[in-house]
């Protein structure tokens, strides 16, 4: 045979060879494709940091996340999450998504950098806490998006017939936040769901406020921690009615007060209360005098405890157009050129001054037909200070407070971006009128950090099944890698999220360790026992508790836990 047609069918064997690899690879690499980011070594997870001299309940709950590899941070207030943190942000989102669409929630992006025009109209354009661009004078980094998708339905021609329109987002969020605080409890950059609605009429909107309140308890009740949902005050983005949802801890920003006897809850900024049975009695030296505007002709006047604290917020609920800051509301009146006549007052008595008490005398002459008496509960709330006062929506129950972490929260906005941004829907009846908005928030980074120190306990993080990375870990020894597939198999054909710890190089009893400080609700272990019994080891890490399965009832076993997991914590 000669040299060339050696070469020649040398070098045909060689590409026939070379095809069958690549044909091969690329079957290995698609059948294989699935359980590439189930498999330890496929997965970034920084090694998990051993413990350190301080004890785990020392370390609050971003400090777990970064031991375990779920997020670290950036810089102050600014974090970036890792695999195992974002499959726990996307298992947030997800369960977000389903029950909003279920409202009829439409998703769209909005963008991170806005243009300061929209909010100058409604006055907002000089809020401390936004991040203005030096470099491009008008624009700021979005902190909510309240003008900027008004200003966009603005700019349809929308009929009643579309409404209602309840447009949504998860996105990223900016808050110039000095002094950061609680990791990702409060940040400078997060992320949000934020959803908001459109209506044509007061009717109308706070049917949309009822439907995303539905929404809101099925969210919270999928993901399985126990929440509460208060009464709240609206601040900086207005509206005159509101509803926080927060989990109870001691490291949350914000107190809530509840009935021991019915279902009164509410934040404590708006807490309502009545004096206790053991009340002592007040005479007049013992009654605080304060007085407010409330119109040009208009004075209010609050007698309350000198000992308590006259809550501005209630009365602001109570009268809307009071103005909170007045530096001198008696002057505003006598000093102007209203009729004398014509001037009125409203004495505001809280439920704790008794009647027929010697108060000090008026601050100006005033027709007696124009004095209204009230008589309302107007200081602030403080259980601890003043146990045992009574709720406002029973008589049997009294008031208790404790330390919580808002994660969500409803507003009902009426016109208030509305009016400013000229954002009008033709009514049925073909008048135009502004919207009836309302606007509705999910801080989802946020619920990581909560839901994390909520659910932790002595040994680290303890996800609850909804929002665990994964559902089940499996760790063995090397010479199990074949048993430890197969029930990666099995679980993964009923659905169950599995991470498989497959790496060569860590012994069994680290891989264990690692899996509980990660958190995942249940440990399958393939251990050298089986070697010798057939048998592995199935661990419930919340409860701590151990079963020994044959391999064939594993599935089982596994499913069967986790459906007791996720009942637990309901």
């Amino acid at each position: 045979m000669s040299t060339r047609r050696l070469w020649i069918e040398l070098r045909s064997q060689v590409l026939a060879l070379s095809r069958r690899r690549q044909v091969d690879g690329r079957r290995r690499s698609f059948h294989n494709c699935s359980l590439l980011n189930n498999r330890r070594s496929n997965v970034f997870i920084p090694s998990i940091k051993t413990d350190t001299n301080e004890s785990i309940a020392s370390v609050t709950s971003t400090g777990l996340l970064t031991m375990a590899g779920y997020i670290e941070m950036s810089s102050s207030g600014v974090y970036s999450l890792f695999p195992l943190g974002l499959k726990v942000r996307r298992k947030l989102e997800a369960i977000i998504r389903k029950n909003v669409n279920q409202v009829g929630g439409s998703e769209l992006a909005l963008p991170l950098v806005l243009s300061a025009e929209p909010w100058a109209k409604t006055g907002r354009a000089n809020t401390p806490e936004i991040f203005t661009l030096q470099d491009m004078p008008g624009y700021l980094l979005a902190p909510t998006h309240e003008e900027e998708i008004t200003s966009i339905v603005a700019s349809k021609a929308i009929s009643f017939r579309d409404l209602p329109l309840r447009l949504y987002q998860i996105g990223e969020k900016f808050r110039k936040e000095l002094r950061p605080r609680g990791g990702m409890m409060r940040g400078r950059q997060f992320t949000m769901f934020d959803l908001y609605s459109f209506d044509s009429s007061v009717k109308d909107a706070m049917r949309s406020y009822r439907d995303m309140k539905h929404a809101y308890s099925q969210i919270f009740d999928d993901i399985g921690v126990k929440y509460v949902v208060a009464d709240a005050d609206s601040g900086e983005i207005g509206g005159d009615l509101s509803h926080e949802y927060h989990y109870l801890t001691k490291v949350g920003q914000d107190t809530i007060v509840s009935c021991s006897a019915c279902e009164y809850t509410a934040n404590v900024e708006v807490a309502l209360s009545f004096p206790a049975e053991n009340s002592p009695e007040l005479t007049g030296d013992d009654v605080t005098v304060e007085y407010g505007l409330l119109s040009k002709e208009t004075l209010l006047i609050f007698y309350y405890p000198s000992n308590r604290k006259l809550n501005k917020r209630i009365v602001k609920r109570r009268f809307p157009e009071y103005q909170l800051d007045h530096p001198d509301p008696v002057s505003a009146i006598v000093d102007s050129d209203i009729d004398p006549m014509i001037r009125s007052l409203i004495r505001v008595f809280d439920e704790r001054v008794p009647e027929g008490l010697s108060l000090p005398d008026l601050p100006f002459q005033v027709n007696i037909s124009n004095i209204t008496n009230v008589r309302m509960p107007c200081v602030e709330v403080e259980p601890t200070e003043f146990p045992g006062e009574g709720c406002p929506d029973c008589e049997d129950g009294v008031l208790t407070s404790a330390t919580a972490a808002e994660v969500g929260h409803t507003f009902y906005l009426g016109q208030k971006y509305s009016k400013p941004l000229a954002a009008t829907a033709k009514a049925e009846d073909n008048s135009v009128v502004p919207y009836e908005m309302g606007c509705y928030g999910i801080g989802v980074t946020r619920l990581i950090d909560v839901i994390a120190e909520v659910t932790r306990d002595e040994n680290g993080l303890c996800w609850p099944v909804s929002v665990a990375p994964y559902e089940v870990i499996i760790v063995g020894v090397d010479q199990n890698e074949t048993v430890m597939t197969n029930i990666e198999k099995r679980l993964q054909d009923s659905g169950i999220d599995v991470l498989v710890d497959d790496r060569v190089n860590r012994k069994l009893g680290w891989k264990m360790y690692e899996a509980k400080k990660i958190g995942i609700p249940v440990m399958v272990i393939v251990g050298n026992s089986y070697l010798k019994s057939g048998k592995v080891e199935v661990e419930n890490r919340r409860t701590k508790e151990k079963f020994v399965s044959e391999l064939c009832e594993t599935e089982e076993l596994v499913k069967s836990i986790l459906e007791a997991e996720m009942e637990a914590m309901r």
